[in-house]
């Protein structure tokens, strides 16, 4: 659950059962949470609408190493998944290479009868040009 310090939550004294015991300390304490609230309410709306205030990221609260971190993470996925990538193209064209040298031209569709040796010798399809990888 978040606090939405905008729109705050104001204790009513009329909510307390009459039966309550320590009726005044109860009093007390929602009068205290009230003006705390009113305070953090000023606080946060003359926050958001100053004009040099701006809005920070939730990356910049994180410490720097976890920053640090969290982008040799990124980066180590996005590797990974441009290897995978590579990996299943080149298992692409290899399956479309057999195919086609197996006679079974009529399972490949049309752009894949015509590029599918240029992507076997290194050469990266384009629609109807092919371009060295």
């Amino acid at each position: 659950m978040s606090i939405n310090f905008l729109d705050p939550i104001y204790y009513d004294v009329a909510d307390i059962h009459p039966d309550a015991p320590n009726k005044p300390l109860l009093e007390e304490l929602f009068a205290r949470m009230n003006e705390q609230n009113e305070r953090l309410w000023m606080f946060f709306t003359d926050m958001c609408h100053a004009p040099e205030h701006k809005r920070m990221k939730p990356e910049f609260i994180k410490p720097r190493q976890h920053r640090a971190s969290f982008k040799k993470r990124k980066a180590k996925a996005e590797r990974a998944r441009q290897e995978r990538l590579l990996e299943a193209e080149e298992d692409n064209a290899g399956y479309k290479q057999f195919l086609k040298d197996e006679g079974l031209d009529d399972l490949l569709s049309p752009e894949d009868r015509d590029h599918t040796e240029a992507q076997i010798r290194g050469y990266k399809c384009r629609g109807r040009s092919a371009t060295p990888i």
